[in-house]
């Protein structure tokens, strides 16, 4: 081997060795910032969200139940007062009827 390919090797080790170093030191950088961050406050806040919104889903959950529920028994109430309506309209039409008739009568009798 040659002088000057030992250097070369040299230099290629050095620029490798270089770089390697560059790479820990933005690794030691990574490991400084997870570090200073306060990983328990987070998941407590992250799980404290959670828990809210899964209590808002389950009141959201709760008040269409009872919306479902309602419109149930004013549909059913609509139907039943739809039914007495019509038979108030009969019996009204009835009463219309039978007055004419009488009035016929009355005027056809004099």
């Amino acid at each position: 081997m040659s002088i000057k390919t030992l250097k070369d090797q040299e230099t290629e080790v050095s620029k490798t060795i270089q770089s390697i170093l560059s790479y820990c030191e933005q690794v030691q950088k990574l490991i400084n910032a997870i570090s200073k961050m306060d990983l328990p406050a987070r998941m407590d806040k992250l799980d404290n969200s959670i828990t809210a919104t899964g209590s808002e889903i389950k009141k959201l959950s709760e008040i269409q139940t009872g919306l479902s529920n309602n419109i149930g028994t004013l549909s059913t109430e609509i139907k039943t007062n739809a039914k007495k309506q019509d038979t108030k309209s009969v019996i009204t039409w009835v009463l219309i009827v039978a007055t004419l008739c009488a009035i016929v009568i009355l005027v056809l009798k004099h």
